[in-house]
C-alpha cells in the first residue's frame, strides 16, 4: 500500500505506530488489537500491516489516526468477525480491471448504472473499491461512460485519418423517439474494422436535408473530411436515400441494413414515414457525385433488404397468395390460445413466431416449421376446424420450395463480412436455382423481381467495380460488362487511385481463413456462371505498366470457379507482390458493404438499453453506452487511458 494514498502526515510516525501494534512472538510477530487476532506476519511489512488494521480493526485505525479517518457508518461493517472456517482468498487485481469491469456491465451486458450499488455487486466490489481508495455509484459510473466514449472518439478519429470509408446508415423509431446510427468500416491489412460513430437522436422530422445535416455534424465530429467517404450503403427508403444526394453534394452517404434476418430484431416502432419509403422505394432511383476530385460517391442499395423487396413484391403480386398468407398467420396466432396449450404442450410441438410485414424470413421460417410438424397440425386440424390447414399445405410446399435459395442468399448477405462481389454471387445463385424449378406458382415473379431489383443494385458503379476486380465475374471472354462499360470501370478506378494514393502504406500480415460457400448438390453454380458469362480463354497480353494498363489486364485473369471456396481479399492480397496499387484499390472497393444488417444489429442494441423501464435516459446518454458497447474491441485500451490520466489519490 503506498502510505502516501490515504494522506498520512508524517510515514516514520505512522510507522512507529502500526510497530507499536505487533509484539515479537516465537517465528514472528502477532497483531495485538484484540485477544483472537489469528494475524501473524512473518515479518514487519508496513503496508501489509497498516491494511490489516485498517480492514480489521478500523475503530483503532481511526483512534490511532494512521490515515484518512474511516466513516462511523463503515466501521461495524469493516470490524465484522468472519464466521469460523469461512474460507478467505487474497487477491491481486488492479484498478482498471475494477472500473474496466463496472464499465462493462453497464455497456456490454445492458445492465442499468444503478446495477453498481446492487446488494450482489456491493458484496463483491466493496473490499476492492476500498482497496484502491476508490468511490464508484450509479452517478460518477456514468460519468466515466461518458470519459470512456470521449476516448473512444478519439481512437477513430485516429484510425480514420486519412483513409477511404465506407459508410452505413439507418433510422429508426423506439417510444416517441427517433435515432440515426451511422457506423464507417475499411480494411486494415486482411481485417474489415467496423467502427460505430454514433447513434445518435433526432429532433426533427426526418427531411433527407436534415438527416443531411445531421451526418455532416458526426463526420466533422471524427474530423472525417468528404474526400475519404468511398460509398454509402442505406436501404430503399426514400428520405434516407435522397440524404445521400444531398450529402454527395458536400461529401458522402452512408446506409445499413436489411430486416430479413432471423439474427436482427425488429423494430415494430418505426414511424410512418419510414413505413411508407419502405413500401415505395422502388421509384426512387438518383446518381450520386462527390464535388472533390471528380470522385463519385455512391448509394449502394442494401442487398438483403432488396431480397426483402423481391419477397414482398411476389406476394403481393397475386391476391390469392397474399390471402393465403393471411390465413395461415391467422391459425398461427390462433394456436397460441388457452385451449389449445395442453395439446403443443404433450406433444412437444413449437408453435412458429408470428411475422410482420417488413421481416419475411419470419415467413420463410414459419412455414418451415409447420410443414416440417405437418402430421401434428394436420390431426389438431381435425381435431379443431379453425385450425384446419389442410387447403394451405401445397401453398406452402410451393412457398417453401422457391423461397429456399432467397433465404439462403439473405443469411449469408448479413454475415459480418460480406463483400459485394460475394452477395452477388449469392443473388445469381438464388436465380438460377429458382429458375431451375419445373413447376411453381412463385418461379416466373421471383425472376421478373429479380430482373427489375439486379437492374437497381447495379446502377452504382461502385458495385459494378467490385464485380469487375472479382475473377469469379470478370475473365478472359467474359461477357458480364460491354466494352464501354469495361472502359468507363476502368477510368473510374484510376480517378479512385488518384483519391487514395496519398495514404500512408500499411504492413500487413496473411490471415489463413477463407468464406466457405455455400452449395448445393443439385445446382451447379459453375456451369451457371459459364451460361450467363461465357467459358473464358487463357490468352494473356504482354505485361502491363501503367495502372490504367494493369486494370485493362484484369478482363484477361483466369477464371475462378465460382463454386469453390474463394476469398476475393485474400486473393487481392496474395497479388500485391506484383502490384501494390490494386491491392489499395480492392481494400476500398471491397470494403464497401453490401447490406445494413450490422447497423440493425445496432439497433438491436439500441431496444436492449432504451426500454420501457429506462424510458428517461437522455439521448446524450444512450449514445455514450453504446458507443463503448458497440466499439467493444475498444474497451481495454480506453479504461487504460482513463485511469492513466487520473490523478493520484
Amino acid at each position: 500500500m503506498n502510505l502516501s494514498i490515504v494522506g498520512r502526515e508524517n510515514k516514520e510516525n505512522v510507522s512507529e505506530k502500526v510497530r507499536s501494534v505487533f509484539r515479537t512472538e516465537a517465528g514472528g510477530l502477532k497483531c495485538g488489537l484484540g485477544e483472537n487476532c489469528q494475524f501473524r506476519p512473518k515479518n514487519f511489512i508496513l503496508t501489509n500491516c497498516l491494511r490489516h488494521i485498517q480492514n480489521i480493526h478500523p475503530a483503532s485505525y481511526n483512534v490511532l489516526k494512521l490515515g484518512k479517518q474511516i466513516p462511523e457508518e463503515k466501521i461495524a461493517e469493516r470490524g465484522k468477525k468472519r464466521p469460523k472456517g469461512e474460507e478467505v482468498v487474497t487477491a491481486r487485481v488492479s484498478k482498471r480491471k475494477v472500473v474496466g469491469g463496472l464499465i462493462k456491465i453497464v455497456t456490454c451486458h445492458d445492465a442499468p448504472f444503478s446495477a453498481v450499488e446492487w446488494e450482489g455487486i456491493r458484496d463483491i466490489v466493496d473490499p476492492l473499491l476500498s482497496a484502491l481508495n476508490l468511490t464508484i455509484n450509479k452517478q460518477n459510473i456514468a460519468s466515466y461512460v461518458k470519459d470512456a466514449s470521449n476516448v473512444i472518439d478519439g481512437f477513430i478519429s485516429e484510425e480514420t485519418k486519412d483513409s477511404m470509408l465506407s459508410l452505413k446508415l439507418d433510422t429508426t423509431s423506439k417510444m416517441n423517439r427517433s435515432v440515426m446510427a451511422v457506423s464507417v468500416q475499411y480494411y486494415k491489412d486482411l481485417q474489415l474494422v467496423r467502427r460505430s460513430l454514433g447513434i445518435i437522436e433526432l429532433y426533427e422530422k426526418h427531411t433527407a436535408q436534415y438527416l443531411k445535416e445531421k451526418v455532416e455534424e458526426l463526420l466533422d465530429k471524427f474530423g472525417i473530411k468528404r474526400w475519404q467517404i468511398y460509398s454509402v450503403t442505406v436501404d430503399n427508403g426514400r428520405n434516407v436515400v435522397k440524404s445521400v444526394d444531398l450529402l454527395g453534394e458536400t461529401a458522402c452517404k452512408d446506409p445499413d441494413d436489411s430486416e430479413s434476418s432471423p439474427d436482427v430484431q425488429d423494430n415494430s416502432d418505426e414511424n410512418a414515414e419510414d413505413d411508407n419509403a419502405f413500401f415505395h422505394c422502388e421509384k426512387i432511383t438518383e446518381e450520386y457525385q462527390q464535388t472533390l476530385s471528380e470522385h463519385k460517391v455512391d448509394c449502394i442499395r442494401c442487398g438483403a433488404h432488396t431480397i426483402n423487396l423481391v419477397v414482398n413484391d411476389v406476394t403481393r403480386e397475386s391476391e390469392e397468395n397474399d390471402e393465403s398468407l393471411k390465413h395461415i398467420i391467422k391459425i398461427v396466432k390462433m394456436c397460441r390460445k388457452g385451449k389449445y396449450k395442453q395439446a403443443f404442450k404433450f406433444s412437444k410441438t413449437p408453435i412458429p413466431n408470428s411475422p410482420n410485414k417488413t421481416r419475411w424470413n419470419a415467413v420463410y421460417m414459419m412455414i418451415y416449421v409447420l410443414l416440417k410438424y405437418k402430421e401434428f397440425y394436420s390431426n389438431i386440424g381435425l381435431q379443431y376446424d379453425e385450425l384446419d390447414l389442410s387447403h394451405c399445405w401445397q401453398f406452402m410446399e410451393e412457398y417453401r420450395e422457391a423461397f429456399y435459395p432467397l433465404y439462403l442468399a439473405s443469411l449469408i448477405s448479413q454475415q459480418e463480412e460480406c463483400p459485394i462481389s460475394q452477395f452477388h454471387l449469392e443473388w445469381l445463385k438464388a436465380y438460377g436455382q429458382v429458375k431451375a424449378l419445373k413447376s411453381n406458382r412463385f418461379r416466373d415473379n421471383i425472376l421478373l423481381s429479380m430482373d427489375k431489383r439486379q437492374k437497381t443494385l447495379m446502377e452504382p458503379i461502385a458495385y459494378r467495380a467490385a464485380l469487375y476486380m472479382d475473377p469469379r465475374f470478370m475473365y478472359s471472354g467474359s461477357e458480364l460488362f460491354k466494352r464501354e462499360e469495361k472502359a468507363e470501370i476502368v477510368k473510374y478506378l484510376v480517378k479512385l487511385w488518384n483519391n487514395i494514393n496519398v495514404n500512408r502504406p500499411e504492413t500487413s500480415t496473411v490471415d489463413d481463413n477463407q468464406d466457405t460457400a455455400v452449395s448445393n448438390n443439385s445446382f451447379d453454380i459453375n456451369d451457371y456462371f459459364t451460361q450467363l458469362f461465357g467459358e473464358g480463354t487463357s490468352t494473356r497480353s504482354s505485361k502491363p505498366t501503367s495502372l490504367e494498363e494493369k486494370l485493362l489486364q484484369i478482363q484477361c485473369q483466369d477464371r475462378v470457379n465460382p463454386a469453390e471456396q474463394f476469398n476475393i481479399i485474400h486473393y487481392w492480397y496474395a497479388q500485391r507482390v506484383h502490384e501494390e496499387r490494386l491491392w489499395k484499390l480492392a481494400k476500398v472497393v471491397y470494403a464497401a458493404a453490401s447490406t445494413q444488417a450490422a447497423v440493425e444489429r445496432d439497433f438491436s442494441a439500441y431496444n436492449r438499453i432504451f426500454t420501457n423501464l429506462r424510458n428517461r435516459l437522455a439521448g446524450d446518454t444512450i449514445e455514450h453506452v453504446l458507443k463503448v458497447k458497440l466499439n467493444k474491441d475498444l474497451i481495454e485500451p480506453t479504461i487504460r487511458e482513463i485511469i492513466q490520466s487520473q490523478p493520484a489519490n
